[in-house]
């Protein structure tokens, strides 16, 4: 929306209009800065906070009670950025950490403590590095470790089971326990999922091996399925034993390129295929997958001919566009669109002549229609120079204080 001439004339009801438009407060500063100003100086700032959000704010026993979690203050500002920098901001940060040691003196007994509010090993490391560091120099890691979750990779697996009150059961593999619990409880597509869902029993989930290599866990997994039917379970597993579990595909550059082949921007691309877009990165394929590609030019889509029309409508003159809509305007300027859309009333309305076009016979002719120097610097300025060059401005084109020549 464009506002009015000058700030006198801007409304409360404009700018909060005004506000609502941009969306959030970043937008509003950025591109409507004359109404950011006016809120600001008229105290209708708040109003305009209430009106499009504003990022929730902190009070101090909040940041205090998030502090008494952490030993320093280094561990505090790794774990809650956001919480240790809006105290740093207040500065509140020296009596929040009164009680944190700057250099601690770790024991065996302090870092056993602190390793019980970690579930893994890359938790404990990023949470409390000092303490990690102690443990892995005092050879106390893997007792400090000992109840956290160990997870695997792509190249290892670990065999579970669920096991239900009316004696079914489900065997499966996993790299991450975690997560494939998680899966199994919400995803709608898990035989797990589908058999709570109708029969409602209660299970027990537990994990019936250690950390295996990727063949060894296939034939483990098709052992303890066999195992539990003999045992007379009855087996609701969808798949066959043997099947590495979910795991991310491997795709080929072939595969890209026939993906790739029906998206005409790599925005829509990447929206639709986040992993295979992800993967031609890795692997460096850019130029062979997106070579059809065209570029995608975000401002083309954010500023459609109408909209362009309906947000300049109340503008009169091109500093008002870079004012009021500065985006826009370099918009408008980067793609050379001023001239559509606000015509200078400085540029001449005459036709760009190409180079070599005047000759002195046609500036000597022209120089008459010209009531002054002036005049036919803007209309015929390549005319101008050459009869300046050429030492014939007096004669054809005198000054004012001078007499025109007779025709």
């Amino acid at each position: 929306m464009a506002l009015r001439k000058s700030k006198n004339n801007i409304t409360k009801k404009e700018v909060l209009r005004t506000a609502k438009e941009s969306g959030n407060l970043q937008n509003f500063y950025r591109h409507h800065y004359a109404a950011y100003k006016v809120a600001k100086d008229n105290g209708w700032y708040d109003d305009v906070k209430k009106l499009i959000g504003q990022r929730h704010s902190m009070t101090k026993e909040e940041c205090h009670e998030i502090a008494l979690k952490y030993h320093t203050p280094k561990e505090w500002e790794r774990a809650d950025a956001r919480a240790y920098g809006y105290a740093k901001n207040h500065g509140w940060i020296p009596e929040l950490t009164s009680h944190m040691n700057r250099i601690v003196d770790y024991t065996d007994e302090s870092v056993a403590e602190i390793a019980l509010n970690y579930e893994t090993r890359t938790e404990f490391a990023r949470g409390t590095p000092g303490a990690w560091n102690y443990a892995r120099s005092h050879g106390i890691l893997d007792k400090v470790c000992a109840h956290m979750v160990i997870r695997g990779s792509k190249r290892e697996r670990i065999i579970y089971v669920f096991e239900f009150d009316d004696h079914h059961a489900y065997v499966g593999l996993t790299f991450n326990i975690k997560n494939r619990l998680n899966c199994h409880l919400t995803n709608k597509k898990s035989a797990v999922y589908r058999y709570i869902q109708k029969t409602g029993c209660n299970y027990l989930f537990k994990t019936i091996s250690g950390w295996l290599s990727e063949k060894e866990a296939q034939k483990e997994e098709q052992r303890m399925i066999e195992k539990y039917e003999a045992d007379g379970w009855t087996m609701i597993n969808s798949m066959h034993g043997g099947g590495l579990g979910a795991c991310r595909k491997k795709y080929t550059i072939e595969y890209c390129k026939l993906v790739a082949g029906g998206y005409h921007y790599k925005k829509h691309f990447m929206e639709e295929h986040p992993v295979i877009y992800q993967t031609v990165h890795q692997n460096g394929w850019q130029k062979e997958v997106f070579a059809h590609m065209a570029k995608w030019t975000k401002c083309k889509e954010r500023y459609p001919d109408e909209k362009i029309r309906e947000i300049i409508a109340d503008c009169k003159i091109r500093e008002d566009i870079k004012r009021l809509h500065n985006s826009l305007y370099q918009f408008l300027l980067k793609n050379k669109l001023l001239d559509k859309y606000m015509p200078n009333p400085n540029t001449p309305s005459h036709p760009i002549h190409p180079q070599g076009y005047w000759t002195l016979d046609k500036a000597i002719e022209v120089a008459p229609t010209c009531s002054s120097r002036t005049e036919m610097q803007k209309k015929y300025y390549q005319a101008y120079i050459l009869l300046k060059d050429n030492g014939l401005l007096d004669k054809y084109l005198p000054s004012i204080k001078g007499k025109r020549p007779k025709k």
